[in-house]
This record gives structure tokens, C-alpha cells and sequence, in this order.
């Protein structure tokens, strides 16, 4: 009963996220949204995700099938299904660090990956003493993900990064708007925006639930690859 309670409770939730969402506001843009929706749904990619909504396919996509580009997975959770890093480890030979809370998620994954998972808080993280025992002086990751719970702790954890000494390529950030409502969305896309960042998939949506953000760092992925894949709540596995 509770289970059923609270998938209701989200739909609710997700239907008030569309009704209120200010695209409405433009009739045109919201056809022209869902008239590119379907054309990107059609013209999809055929590689494999193992992500929960096809992150691991927009990072591909934005880096032109990078290999041996370094990511940091904040949030590790699994470590092959609905996980956004594995297929970059494993077809594209990525290095990379995970954090998660967990200690069974940890050890479940360590069990399973190259590339390792810490136990560790990742609001409380001190990421560029990682970064640099791992990779160096760098001054560039290609792949960041943040994605914790609740969402305040996500949004926490942007703030622990280095974002003033290292820039990431693609970010994806999840707001958990559907259940968590307006403020992390709110203050994530404001500190995004502040270092540069361009927010391109908004809204970005699992079973019709919009959960995510994902960004470039136009100063280094040309608009032209970009460019046609900027949308607003979109099913994820369709938008790449």
C-alpha cells in the first residue's frame, strides 16, 4: 500500500512539473520542443547504455567517442546496471574515482570494476587532493556526475568540488525536481551557469519523471556538436 501510495504521489507530482513548467507558457516553442523530441527519438543511437536514462550515451555523444577520458562518479550506486561510468571504463578504457555513502555499494563495486569506488562522504570530500594523486596537475575531467540523496546532498556536493581549478566537460546533475521541487533546481543551475557552464538537456526525464540536468562546457565542446541535442523534458533514452 505504501509502495502505491508513493508512485502516485510522484505522478502527481510530475504532471504538476509539466503543467507549471514555463514552456507552457510558449505554445510554438513547446510544439517545436516535441517536433525535435521525436526527431531526435527517431534518429537515435544504437549503442548500449547501461545508465538508468542514456547518460553514459550523451557523454559519448558530446565527446565524440572519447577514449581514455577521466571521469569522477559522485554517487556510485551499482556498478553495471543504471550506472553511468561502466561503459566508458570498459569499451572506452576511461580511469576515474566514485564516491559513494554505502559501504555495501562500495564493496559490490570494487568487486566488479577496475576503476575504484572510496567510501566516503561526498560533501565532505577533498577532491582535488584526489584528482591530483590520480591524474596529476589537471586542470580538465571530461565527465562529472553528481547524484545523490536527498537532493540538497547532491547539490552539497557540487559545492565541495573544485570547480574554480578544474573544468568538466559534460556534467549531469540530478535535482530530483519531481519529488524534491524547485530550490536544488533553482541553485544547481545558477552555480552552473556561474562558471560557464551550458545547461543542455533540462528536465530531463525517467518514466515521464523529470530528475536531471545536463551540461557542457561550451569553452570546450563547439555548439555545433551541441547544439541539436538542447531540449527541455525529455524521456533521456531518447535524447541521444
Amino acid at each position: 500500500m505504501f509502495k502505491l501510495f508513493k508512485f502516485a504521489k510522484s505522478k502527481i507530482k510530475s504532471l504538476y512539473c509539466l503543467l507549471t513548467n514555463s514552456i507552457l507558457k510558449k505554445p510554438f516553442k513547446f510544439f517545436k520542443e516535441y517536433i525535435r523530441y521525436y526527431s531526435l527519438r527517431l534518429g537515435k543511437s544504437n549503442l548500449k547504455s547501461y545508465s538508468q536514462a542514456g547518460q553514459d550515451k550523451f557523454v559519448i555523444t558530446m565527446l565524440r567517442n572519447k577514449f581514455q577520458g577521466k571521469y569522477i562518479e559522485i554517487g556510485a550506486f551499482e556498478p553495471i546496471g543504471l550506472n553511468n561510468t561502466y561503459i566508458l571504463e570498459t569499451k572506452y578504457d576511461w580511469s576515474g574515482f566514485s564516491l559513494d555513502i554505502e559501504e555495501r555499494y562500495v564493496k559490490n563495486f570494487n568487486l566488479t570494476r577496475r576503476n575504484k569506488c572510496l567510501l566516503a562522504d561526498g560533501a565532505d570530500f577533498k577532491y582535488h587532493e584526489q584528482i591530483k594523486k590520480i591524474w596529476g596537475d589537471i586542470d580538465r575531467i571530461d565527465y562529472l556526475q553528481v547524484d545523490c540523496d536527498p537532493a540538497e546532498t547532491t547539490y552539497k556536493c557540487l559545492c565541495a568540488l573544485p570547480l574554480d581549478k578544474v573544468r568538466f566537460s559534460v556534467i549531469t546533475f540530478e535535482t530530483d525536481y519531481y519529488i524534491s521541487g524547485n530550490k536544488i533546481r533553482t541553485l544547481s543551475r545558477e552555480k552552473l551557469k556561474q562558471y560557464g557552464y551550458k545547461l543542455i538537456a533540462s528536465d530531463v526525464c525517467y518514466l515521464n519523471n523529470p530528475f536531471e540536468d545536463w551540461y557542457v562546457d561550451p569553452q570546450f565542446i563547439d555548439s555545433s556538436i551541441f547544439e541539436k541535442y538542447i531540449c527541455n523534458l525529455k524521456e533521456g533514452k531518447y535524447i541521444c
